[in-house]
C-alpha cells in the first residue's frame, strides 16, 4: 500500500450463516465480529463465543432456532476481546459462563455497561472438563498468546476444536502485547495445538483450518522472532528491524485501533526490561 494511501471504511458484514461441521456442533460465520460455535446437547445448547454487536448474535440465534428448540443455557469465551464478546446482549440473562480467569479481569476492566449481566461467573486457570448436557467439553489454557486469556475449546470425541484468536491466516497475526500477550507464548500455543488430537480447527476469523496450516503459521512466527532476535544482536533499533524485514504498518481504518504486528511485539517482548534474547 503507498505510503500516503487513504485507509479504507471497514467492511459491511455479509450475511450471518450457520454451517453444521460434525453431528451437534455448528459454526455461524458472517455478520460483524468473530465466528461462534454451537454444540446441541441433550437438554441445551452451548455457546462459543458471541459477535461483537447483537444485531450479528440475534441472526445466529436466529438461525440455531430453525435447527432446535433447545435454549443457550452455557456460553464459552475463548477469550475478552469485544469481537468476541459484545454480542453476548442478544443472548438470554442468567447463562453459565465460562472464560480464562484472566480474559474475566479483560471483560470486566472492559467497562461496558450493556455487559454487567454477562461477566463470566465460572473460570479456570490452566485446564478444565466442562460437563454440560451429556457432554464433556475440554478447555486448555497454555498460558499468554493473543491475550493472557486465551481458552482452546476442544471436543475430543469429533477431533475439533475452537481457537479463538491463536490462528490468524492471511492477514497478520495480533498478540496484544500491550495487555500480556506475548509472541513466546502464542508459539507455545500454536505448538500445544499442533499436538492436540484434532484434525480440524475454527479461528474466531477464518472458517477453518487444518493442524497443516497451524504448522505453517506458528514456523512463519517462530522465523520471524529469529530474525529479530538475530537484529537485536546487531544493535539495530526497531524502525531499522522493521524496514529490513520489509514492514509497513498499514493505514488504520476509520473507528480501529492500531495493534503492532508480530515484528514489533517480538521486538518488544525481547527487549523489555534488559532480558535480551532469554526469551528465544
Amino acid at each position: 500500500m503507498e505510503e500516503n494511501a487513504k485507509p479504507q471504511p471497514y467492511p459491511a458484514p455479509g450475511p450471518v450463516e450457520l454451517k453444521k461441521i460434525r453431528e451437534n456442533i455448528y459454526l455461524a460465520t458472517g455478520g460483524l465480529g468473530s465466528n461462534n460455535g454451537f454444540y446441541i446437547g441433550e437438554d441445551c445448547v452451548v455457546a462459543i463465543d458471541a459477535k461483537m454487536d447483537e444485531a450479528s448474535s440475534a441472526q445466529a440465534l436466529k438461525l440455531l432456532r430453525g435447527i432446535t428448540p433447545l435454549p443457550v443455557k452455557h456460553m464459552i469465551l475463548t477469550h475478552g476481546d469485544i469481537d468476541h464478546i459484545t454480542g453476548l446482549t442478544a443472548y438470554p440473562g442468567g447463562m453459565t459462563i465460562t472464560a480464562h480467569e484472566k480474559a474475566a479481569i479483560d471483560i470486566e476492566k472492559s467497562g461496558n455497561a450493556a455487559l454487567s449481566k454477562y461477566h463470566p461467573n465460572v473460570t479456570f486457570t490452566d485446564f478444565m472438563e466442562l460437563k454440560v448436557s451429556g457432554k464433556i467439553i475440554h478447555l486448555m489454557n497454555y498460558g499468554p498468546g493473543h491475550t493472557t486469556g486465551d481458552s482452546i475449546v476442544y471436543f475430543r470425541d469429533e477431533k475439533a476444536a475452537f481457537v479463538g484468536d491463536l490462528v490468524f491466516i492471511g492477514r497478520e497475526q495480533i498478540v496484544h502485547h500491550a495487555r500480556g500477550g506475548s509472541v513466546a507464548g502464542l508459539i507455545k500455543n500454536l505448538r500445544a495445538l499442533v499436538e492436540l488430537d484434532a484434525e480440524i480447527f475454527f479461528p474466531g476469523h477464518y472458517e477453518s483450518v487444518t493442524k497443516f496450516d497451524i504448522i505453517k503459521h506458528k514456523r512463519e512466527i517462530e522465523e520471524k522472532q529469529a530474525a529479530v532476535a538475530g537484529y537485536i544482536k546487531e544493535g539495530r533499533t526497531l524502525e531499522e528491524i522493521k524496514s529490513a524485514m520489509g514492514v509497513k504498518d498499514a493505514p488504520i481504518r476509520p473507528g480501529m485501533r492500531f495493534f503492532p504486528g508480530i515484528v514489533e511485539c517480538a521486538y518488544l517482548e525481547l527487549t523489555a526490561g534488559q532480558k535480551g534474547l532469554r526469551g528465544i
